[in-house]
């Protein structure tokens, strides 16, 4: 697991405050898919998460699944890999950042995230709201997390100071391993990977020759 990129306790004082009621009662939208291969490759997949659009500033995917398939797999991200809001403050020559996270609903989700002391970040319908902060010092990024008791960065964007950051999310990817790829790496721009938008439901087969095709159900 990266040190630099570790998971965050979904619970006690790494939840993130609420501060709107408007979406309490929704859930983030199902999403699933079914993954048959042509024949046993034993092919090895990790899952990421992706935004809508690309971020304004410096970003990056992180492995927070892995998942190896022999044989049919079916996989149902919103139980198994939820969604979070996450956000993320490192100081330098520190050797973890402090973070926390808010279940998903939707783009407009309003909450607050009072990581330091001095550094709080807000969210509500107009994006992320990063606060003054000395950039010698800190280093905040702000994205998604998914799992259940344990949430793993899986799309992280740079956070300078004093901006507003619109981050929304796309959808689940599944990326083929670029080999011994943990928790926590960084997923390369190069790796094949096949994207899952919110709220539907997906085929993902491998042919004979191992060559992967997505489809929605």
């Amino acid at each position: 697991m990266n040190p630099r990129f570790p998971p965050v306790t979904a619970a006690g004082d790494s939840l993130a405050v609420a501060t709107g009621t408007a979406l309490a009662a929704l859930d983030a939208p199902d999403t699933n898919v079914e993954i048959e291969p042509a024949q046993d490759y034993a092919i090895e997949l990790v899952a990421t998460f992706c935004p809508a659009a690309a971020a304004q500033f410096d970003s990056m995917r992180l492995v927070a699944g892995l998942q190896t398939v022999d044989s049919n797999v079916y996989v149902d991200f919103k139980r198994s890999l939820p969604l979070w809001w996450l956000g993320s403050v490192y100081r330098t020559g520190e050797v973890s950042p402090n973070s926390q996270v808010f279940a998903y609903t939707s783009h407009t989700d309003s909450f607050s995230m009072p990581i330091t002391k001095d550094i709080t970040l807000t969210h509500d319908s107009g994006g992320w709201k990063v606060p003054l902060y000395d950039a010698t010092d800190y280093s905040v990024m702000v994205g998604f997390g998914l799992g259940v008791d344990l949430v793993f960065p899986a799309y992280l964007a740079e956070a300078p100071p004093a901006t507003l950051l619109t981050v929304a999310a796309g959808g689940y990817q599944l990326a083929r391993s670029a080999g011994a790829q943990t928790i926590g790496d960084v997923v390369a721009s190069n790796q094949e990977a096949w994207s899952m938008p919110l709220g539907s439901a997906y085929l993902l087969t491998f042919d004979a020759s191992g060559t992967g095709h997505l489809t929605k159900r």
